[in-house]
């Protein structure tokens, strides 16, 4: 058995990344909920 090493080939099949773009709703609730935690984190680090 090869050991394979590296990057895939384009062509491999399985497309790793970023997936399709979110709606727009989700996409601002989850950035909203994302600086609640970070604010959350730096409050408790305090």
């Amino acid at each position: 058995m090869k050991e394979r090493r590296g990057r895939a080939c384009a062509a491999g099949g399985t497309r790793k990344g970023r997936s399709p773009k979110l709606d727009k709703e989700v996409e601002e609730d989850l950035i909203a909920e994302n600086q609640r935690l970070r604010m959350e984190i730096d409050y408790l680090k305090n």
